[in-house]
């Protein structure tokens, strides 16, 4: 189809009616369908390359496939198995939530869309603390206008911090707690506006303004967002990309020091992907995790899973008077970006946005966690870790002593239910789920010929 499409359409269907499919040898394999996998597809192919993306996750239906209803969608879009890190001080991975569909992270994720701070990019400099970037802000401001222009982003049109103001689309309504909330942060001397999100407050491209179901985190129904799979995708599509769900990626190929293609797990048959070039768009563990088990792939620094970092987000939970209903807004409503930066005191390093987020039925679950004494609790923000390769040894499971909230017992037994048709809980991150008429898939650490992995040390 190629330029000729104005507007692509948006669901997996139509879109496989007129897509391309590649045999022999690509000009790029893309694994990884994300925020960077997915953009990446529509730029190479438009620029005249063969590309196929692979994807560990389903192509969902967004008007099928989505139901706003949190406990049915749990662990439908993300990467819900254990990981195991290890290392001075491993961190205790539980449930991550990095996507694990056609459009990644991005088809759950909140939509909030902030540009990075200039002081962001001087942090050595400025607080002592990581390495400053090789490039400042400035040169990264046109391609942030670019991304907000075709995602779109919504938010105010004027701002008192760097920002993309005005933006493509107005903001969202300020809704009962962006009020009161709003209303407490100006109490003590904090400027408020709304976050910009990538959602659309106006019908952009056969998609439909934003309804405010306020199911965000578990698939937006009415295409509002701005996740890959409805907007990069589809133009990827158009330009000659093919997308292969349903595809785990295992082992990257390589001899004489070029790669040479993706060996993949579809169906439980183990398949084999050529390329002359290949993209690793997994996010922060699924990237090392594929370099690691690829012969230490791309690793001559040493620091290929190296530096694992958790995103430190203090949370406070809060109970008012009266009615708020957050459940019919997106998650993220006003933020205030005055504390950011450094501040003041001796002994602290950077600062900090602050924005209100609505719990949502899986946040709840695990807020009892978090608050009980234990290894989730203790340790300093942002402690580093190290990712290991498939067959490293297991951490212990953890124990049952931990409260119970309301409506636990539900998503515990289908947490176990899940658990005992794919088998050993503690062996599910090392073995992809089997697909619909196929057979459980052996073990994706084991690439091509057998090989397995050894665990680094």
């Amino acid at each position: 189809m190629g330029a000729a499409v104005s507007h692509p359409p948006i669901q997996p269907d139509d879109l496989r009616h007129i897509m391309r499919r590649h045999t022999g040898t690509v000009d790029a394999l893309i694994v990884g369908s994300g925020a960077g996998g997915a953009v990446l597809a529509k730029e190479l192919a438009e620029g005249g390359m063969t590309v196929v993306v692979l994807e560990a996750g389903d192509w969902h239906d967004t008007r099928h496939d989505y139901v706003n209803d949190e406990l049915s969608m749990l662990g439908r879009l993300d990467w819900d198995d254990p990981r195991i890190t290890d290392g001075d001080d491993p961190l205790r991975l539980g449930r991550v939530n990095t996507g694990r569909a056609v459009g990644g992270t991005t088809v759950h994720y909140t939509a909030m869309t902030l540009r990075l701070d200039p002081s962001d990019f001087q942090i050595a400099s400025t607080d002592g603390v990581g390495v400053d970037w090789p490039f400042g802000y400035d040169e990264l401001a046109g391609y942030y206008s670019e991304v907000e222009r075709f995602l779109p982003v919504s938010g105010p049109r004027s701002s008192a911090w760097v920002s993309g103001a005005p933006y493509p689309h107005g903001e969202l309504p300020w809704s009962a707690k962006d009020h009161l909330i709003g209303k407490g942060l100006d109490s003590v001397g904090y400027r408020t506006e709304m976050t910009p999100h990538a959602i659309a407050t106006s019908p952009v491209d056969g998609r439909s303004a934003c309804m405010y179901y306020g199911f965000c985190a578990n698939g937006c129904k009415s295409d509002a967002r701005g996740s890959a799979n409805v907007n990069y995708i589809p133009r990827a599509v158009a330009a000659g990309a093919e997308i292969r769900p349903g595809c785990f990626a295992t082992t990257i190929e390589s001899t004489g020091g070029r790669v040479t293609g993706v060996t993949y797990l579809e169906d439980g048959e183990e398949r084999f992907q050529g390329a002359d070039r290949v993209f690793v768009c997994c996010y922060a563990i699924e990237t090392p995790r594929l370099l690691l088990n690829s012969g230490n792939l791309a690793n001559s620094s040493d620091q290929v899973g190296r530096n694992l970092m958790v995103h430190s987000g203090p949370i406070a939970y809060g109970r008012f008077d009266q009615p708020i209903d957050s459940f019919v807004t997106p998650p993220v409503g006003i933020m205030t970006r005055d504390p950011y930066g450094t501040p003041a005191r001796p002994g602290l390093r950077t600062g900090m946005a602050v924005e209100h987020l609505r719990a949502d039925a899986d946040q709840l679950r695990h807020l009892a966690r978090v608050l009980q004494p234990g290894p989730l609790g203790r340790g300093p923000h942002g402690r580093a870790g190290r990712i290991q390769p498939l067959g490293a040894a297991r951490q212990p499971r953890r124990g049952a002593a931990e409260p119970r909230q309301p409506g636990d017992h539900r998503i515990r037994h289908r947490r176990e239910r899940r658990a005992r048709r794919q088998g050993d809980v503690l062996l599910r991150r090392q073995r992809p789920r089997p697909h619909r008429g196929g057979e459980a898939a052996r073990h994706p650490g084991h690439g091509r010929g057998g090989r397995k992995p050894e665990a680094v040390q």
